[in-house]
């Protein structure tokens, strides 16, 4: 595994299973900031996470039994939500996933270890090594 969790690997599962216990640090690798991640409600069937100390993203609502290949809810920015595909682990799917930024989309390359920005109509537009920078170019238009 490319991403390291700080040695706490009871802690989540690498088979696609909802994480059981309330708080989990993670290391994010892309910003260097620690991440974490705190349940904050298991009912109705989902494990609701607030995500603190991330750039963006602020809650995920992970469904109980989720398997490779299913949905799950990323809220970011302001007012933002996006289904983003369930990888086997939460950090690696949130790694996937594009946010969209007024109009274009943000995603992580790992192969050349930047956040890429492309939109529908432009076509490929920047590459940034910080998230915040790439962000702030979606919101300039």
């Amino acid at each position: 595994m490319s991403r390291d969790i700080e040695g706490r690997e009871d802690e989540y599962s690498t088979m696609g299973e909802y994480w059981s216990d309330a708080l989990v640090k993670l290391n994010n690798i892309k910003t260097g900031i620690k991440t974490t991640c705190v349940l904050t409600c298991n009912k109705h069937g989902f494990n609701d996470y607030d995500i603190l100390n991330h750039e963006t993203i602020r809650r995920v609502c992970v469904p109980h039994g989720i398997k490779k290949g299913d949905t799950f809810n990323v809220y970011y920015d302001e007012s933002s939500k996006i289904g983003v595909i369930w990888g086997g682990e939460l950090i690696e799917s949130l790694h996937d996933a594009t946010l969209v930024f007024n109009g274009y989309g943000v995603r992580y390359n790992a192969l050349y270890n930047k956040f890429q920005v492309n939109h529908d109509e432009v076509g490929s537009c920047e590459e940034f090594t910080d998230l915040s920078m790439a962000i702030k170019y979606c919101k300039k238009g």
